[in-house]
């Protein structure tokens, strides 16, 4: 117990993690190569968009100049870059991944867990946050947003659950997902204005530095960028997955239907909707959700998944199955595509079969069977006093 006690220690991981953010940033920023165009990609898109959003230049055009491939978030998003945009190029970059590590950090301890149960989580999750840091994207803290909706909605503040909803949604439009966990909360009302309010003025913020006319383009130009890109299928979502291993072709829409149905069945079970157990598990298969059904899905965005699976082994009663089981799926997706399984196998074998894909379907899949076949019950970690 005493060597638990050392590495379940939040100010051991907490160095972890900070030593580990500032050495990734350092290696795929300046180490990678800081001249070199694709090493900080990402971040040059991020603060690029403040600039162009405040000279009244399209915010999803090309500009080889500055970046290569597209800037894909809404125009709040562009404003809100704007402190990592006045930032020396390789601060913003450190800035901008502790910003992203440290909310998912506090968004993790924040959850009616026990500190154990917490430090599993943040253990457990650290691999594929590296591979987000790396990439300097945003899905971290996108997760973290999503988690902090649930903790609100816990304590009794619908208000700033709205807040949380917001703010993801200004991100990536799933990052909005946590709407969903009102369905266990009575403070309805209070909670759908607060979001009505936080939305409008999110929606509107970028008036701050551009027109109103001006405004209005980027969000047209948003939307058309939005629904051209629906209809695609990329990287490693389900719809590729299925398409290639099995050749199903049916359009996006269809099958995030299906993944709708499937993730929202258990919330049939109202009689569970005051077990806490349930709404953490049901968090963990949310995130694993929108990791698979987003047509999108790549590499960085798996931290969403795997964040999943480590919150729903900690929310129920620990059983060995389940223990393996997680251990499994969560390794498997993290190491699949590291420098663990050998460069020729992964550019043969694992990336053209989607295998970090795999994993999050079956995990996703138990999950939803231990939401539809397990009643109440209470985790030996789950407790409502943080340590």
């Amino acid at each position: 117990m005493g060597r638990f006690r050392l590495i379940g220690d939040f100010r051991i991981i907490a160095a972890v993690y900070a030593v580990t953010t500032l050495i990734a940033s350092w290696h795929k920023y300046v180490g990678g190569g800081g001249n070199n165009l694709r090493s900080g990609n990402n971040l040059r898109i991020f603060r690029s968009s403040f600039v162009n959003l405040v000279n009244g230049r399209d915010l999803y055009g090309l500009y080889p100049e500055q970046y290569w491939d597209h800037f894909n978030y809404s125009p709040t998003f562009a404003l809100l870059m704007a402190p990592f945009a006045w930032l020396p190029e390789f601060a913003s970059a450190l800035f901008w991944n502790f910003c992203n590590v440290f909310a998912l950090f506090a968004a993790v301890c924040a959850l009616s867990l026990d500190g154990r149960a917490r430090a599993i989580v943040l253990w457990l999750v650290g691999i594929e946050l590296l591979t987000s840091i790396q990439n300097f994207q945003s899905n971290a803290l996108v997760a973290a947003l999503i988690i902090a909706t649930l903790v609100s909605f816990e304590r009794g503040r619908p208000e700033l659950a709205a807040v949380f909803v917001a703010l993801g949604a200004a991100i990536k439009i799933f990052g909005g997902a946590g709407a969903l966990f009102i369905i266990f909360y009575p403070q309805k009302r209070r909670f759908l204005v607060a979001a009505l309010i936080a939305t409008v003025i999110l929606f509107l913020l970028p008036l701050i530095v551009t027109s109103f006319a001006q405004l209005h383009l980027q969000y047209q130009s948003w939307f058309a960028v939005l629904k051209a890109d629906y209809f695609t299928r990329h990287n490693l979502s389900i719809m590729n997955w299925l398409h290639t291993w099995f050749g199903l072709t049916s359009p996006n829409p269809l099958f995030q239907f299906v993944g709708a149905a499937i993730l929202l069945l258990p919330l049939l079970r109202r009689d569970c909707y005051a077990d806490r157990s349930f709404r953490l598990r049901f968090l963990g298969s949310l995130l694993v959700f929108l990791l698979l059904l987003n047509h999108r899905a790549e590499s960085p965005a798996f931290i969403l998944a795997v964040a999943g699976v480590a919150i729903w082994y900690v929310a129920a009663e620990t059983h060995l199955w389940r223990t393996v089981f997680a251990l499994s799926v969560v390794f498997a997706t993290s190491l699949v595509d590291t420098d663990v399984v050998p460069p020729h196998i992964r550019q043969s074998v694992v990336t053209p079969l989607l295998l970090k894909t795999f994993p999050c379907v079956i995990a996703w899949l138990v999950m939803q069977i231990d939401l539809l076949g397990t009643g109440r019950q209470k985790s030996p970690l789950t407790s409502l006093q943080s340590d």
